[in-house]
């Protein structure tokens, strides 16, 4: 059986593992998941700053003084689109001194500042991004190898290789823990030089499992195995709706190998809160 993450909107989304093993002499089995704690305050996407949410869980210390564990930043402030790609286009795909090359550093810029802050508090730094987002001018230049006919990213062998540079840039530019990553909405509204899709985008319904389960091992191996970060993959909203059935959850969790970092987000309801 696989550890779960559970959520519950409140003030704040509350993450949290399944408690870790023990041992007779309370000693922790590295086998299992640590209990996190987190919070999850929700901006709506392409809202301009001055109409994010003003909330006292997007303080690390007020979090920390909670006994929260963990900062969860949401997809407006995420580090996979302050990458330049440059370990794949020397120099980077953005000269210096354009437009874009202005706000990926920004974003970079915000990225480190709430690392710094989470970490001055004695919390973890677990930001939320969107997957599949690459930027408009790698797409471009990958097209034939990575789009399908309908013009979505498809995941396949090469887009697994920019994902691996992408993944790799992010852990080396930024003192992250871990990332959360949403896979069935993937919004791009207030991200000029990207694009995306969910991993399954057009894949038939009795295909998904596969490209779910080789998804997931991609992951694991490069950021749990590879870079020893924290990878929680919500299942909730993805296209196939692998949280609320559990024969699909477990279908699709089952073949992927535990792994002490890797952590299932769920909720607690099967569909969409309402309010």
């Amino acid at each position: 059986m696989r550890d779960l993450l559970t959520s519950s909107v409140v003030a704040a989304a509350l993450l949290a593992a399944a408690a870790s093993g023990a041992d007779g002499r309370g000693l922790h089995d590295p086998s299992q998941n640590a209990m996190l704690l987190a919070d999850m305050v929700q901006n709506n996407p392409g809202d301009r700053v001055v109409a994010w949410q003003g909330s006292k869980y997007t303080n690390a210390y007020k979090l920390k003084e909670l006994n929260f564990t963990t900062r969860v930043t949401t997809g407006e402030l995420s580090p996979f689109l302050a990458v330049d790609f440059h370990t794949i286009v020397p120099g980077g795909l953005w000269p210096a001194g354009s437009p874009a090359r202005a706000w990926v550093d920004t974003m970079a810029a915000g990225v480190r500042r709430h690392a710094a802050q989470a970490h001055a508090a004695n919390v973890s730094f677990i930001p939320f991004v969107d997957m599949i987002v690459l930027p408009k001018a790698l797409v471009d230049r990958f097209a034939k190898d990575i789009l399908s006919p309908s013009g979505s990213i498809m995941y396949n062998n090469v887009t697994q290789m920019l994902l691996s540079a992408m993944l790799n840039e992010t852990f080396a530019a930024f003192d992250l823990d871990g990332i959360l990553i949403r896979t069935g909405e993937t919004y791009v509204f207030d991200t000029p030089y990207h694009v995306g899709n969910s991993p399954v985008e057009g894949v038939p319904g009795d295909k998904q499992t596969a490209v779910w389960v080789a998804w997931l091992d991609h992951l694991r191996e490069i950021a749990c195995v590879g870079k020893n970060k924290i990878v929680i993959q919500r299942a909730w909203d993805s296209f196939g709706g692998w949280s609320g059935d559990p024969a699909v959850y477990e279908a699709i969790t089952g073949p992927v190998e535990p792994h002490q970092l890797l952590y299932f987000s769920v909720k607690v309801s099967s569909g969409d809160f309402f309010r």
